[in-house]
């Protein structure tokens, strides 16, 4: 696999070709994957135009394009504000036009989208009534009573974002990975985590799912996979589906599942694949044994 810019080949985490569907709806007949990790949508356009097209490239895996909390640092667009298509990596006009252009090349973007989590919950403030911020797209949000008013659904009753309600109770960071129901309802890194059983979450985030794809997203990598229970990943994917009016198992989906025995069986890459494909991480050390 090829990573960045095309100048570095590492034998990362082996995944699966994208499905026919979508590379159908990718226009490509290539299977090869980029991950052009925190690269702006133009930079990525221009690559298409220039490089992966003409060298062959199938799709390009870009990274978090929703609104994120505001700063450099790359993990930063792992901590979602709202599903605006405007964050530090380009508009929402320049997302449109780097799909396009690339399609355009015989290249597919998937796109990595952040579903297990919003941002850090602040804990420190002293007047948490207060402690209003901004993202990246001028989006507010309150990290200390979690109310996030950007995250929106078509529903009308969804209209008005979510609140503290729309997360799971448990407030403590994840520590103990062989209980499956603290690694899927506590927080990753302390960062508030989305009660994906509720139909309001699942609306608003099939919600997010269709826009991408309705502007040409061929597929999806979902971050933190595991952290969420696959069964609530099938019925938001099964959502999204239909609302682009299409079968879910047409959709193209890879998830980040790192396994691990040592740890709870209901959070292991064999229970998602249910869902589309995972991330093989142990390809890595297993290619690695075999070549010495």
């Amino acid at each position: 696999m090829l990573i960045g810019g095309g100048a570095v080949i590492a034998p990362l985490a082996a995944q699966a070709s994208p499905t026919s569907d979508a590379q159908s709806a990718a226009g490509t007949t290539h299977d090869v994957q980029v991950i052009a990790f925190q690269q702006t949508w133009n930079t990525i356009a221009k690559e298409c135009t220039e490089t992966y097209g003409p060298e062959g490239v199938g799709y390009v895996e870009v990274s978090p394009p929703q609104e994120s909390i505001q700063g450099t640092q790359w993990w930063t667009s792992y901590q979602p504000v709202s599903y605006k298509l405007d964050s530090k990596l380009g508009t929402t006009a320049e997302f449109t036009t780097m799909v396009s252009t690339c399609k355009a090349a015989g290249v597919g973007i998937i796109a990595d989208v952040v579903l297990n989590q919003t941002t850090g919950a602040d804990t420190t403030t002293t007047d948490a009534s207060s402690d209003t911020k901004t993202g990246v797209a001028g989006t507010t949000y309150n990290p200390a009573t979690g109310d996030y008013p950007g995250f929106t659904g078509s529903d009308d009753e969804y209209s008005d974002g979510v609140t503290s309600s729309d997360f799971h109770d448990c407030t403590k960071s994840i520590s103990d990975y062989t209980n499956q129901t603290e690694v899927q309802t506590c927080r990753l890194s302390g960062m508030w985590d989305f009660d994906s059983s509720s139909a309001k979450v699942r609306d608003i985030q099939s919600d997010y799912l269709a826009s991408l794809y309705k502007l040409g997203v061929a597929g999806f990598r979902i971050d933190a996979a595991k952290h969420i229970n696959t069964d609530d990943l099938k019925a938001i994917k099964a959502e999204m589906a239909t609302k682009v009016g299409k079968s879910a198992s047409d959709i193209y989906w890879i998830q980040e599942t790192i396994g691990n025995s040592s740890e709870a069986a209901g959070i292991q890459p064999s229970n998602y694949t249910q869902n589309g494909d995972v991330t093989e991480f142990g390809f890595k050390s297993e290619m690695n044994q075999n070549f010495k």
